[in-house]
């Protein structure tokens, strides 16, 4: 129970009761906040390359990058392609998600918890909302399977922008590890709220977050 002093103690004992603890609370009535994440926790340090994406206000034109040699037929495992430095992959490891066999977006999504977002699966598949610091983040996971395009496709890029116009988050992102086709680097010129992490953005991300 929360007394008037703003401390929460545990009553214990039989006949006459006792208490075995207490913790005092930074404001009557007020509950501490929630330990912190088993596993590797990355929301203390200052540099958040997920919001750093996104506030790069003098940036300039985004450079092309996307892949050219892609192959024809099928995509391998993102796992075969990235390197994960140990600290994160035991991170990843702690949240149930093993790097080398998860999907990027899958990948991401634990990053994004490491450094402090509270994840929300929402109704829609593959959709997400991120909170942290007051700022929300609509999120799409957009999967690849067999089969299907090697590139993020244009009516999947269509309906990721109607969802996030209308999810009322403060920003939008887009996780693939399929290519990204060119059309991304234009729209994300044009709505600076809007990013698209696809395959051949992770590796560099999680380099992002290594050296961080």
């Amino acid at each position: 129970p929360v007394c008037a002093l703003g401390v929460f103690g545990a009553p214990a004992g039989r006949g006459e009761v006792g208490g075995f603890g207490g913790v005092k609370l930074p404001a009557k009535g007020e509950v501490p906040p929630p330990p912190p994440t088993v596993g590797v926790d990355l929301r203390h340090i200052a540099h958040d390359p997920f919001a750093a994406h996104f506030e790069e206000e003098d940036r300039g034109p985004v450079v092309a990058d996307v892949k050219v040699d892609a192959p024809d037929d099928e995509l391998p495992p993102i796992a075969k392609e990235l390197r994960i430095p140990k600290s994160l992959e035991r991170g990843l490891r702690a949240l149930g998600i093993d790097p080398a066999h998860a999907d990027g977006a899958d990948i991401m999504l634990g990053l994004l918890r490491m450094f402090g977002y509270t994840v929300t699966e929402q109704a829609l598949p593959g959709s997400y909302l991120a909170i942290k610091d007051g700022q929300s983040t609509y999120v799409f996971a957009d999967t690849h399977e067999p089969g299907e395009a090697l590139e993020v496709e244009e009516t999947v890029i269509r309906k990721f922008l109607a969802d996030f116009s209308t999810s009322g988050a403060d920003r939008g992102l887009l996780l693939s590890e399929k290519y990204a086709p060119f059309s991304i680097h234009e729209i994300e010129n044009r709505q600076p709220k809007v990013r698209f992490i696809t395959r051949e953005r992770i590796q560099r991300f999680i380099d992002t977050m290594a050296l961080g």
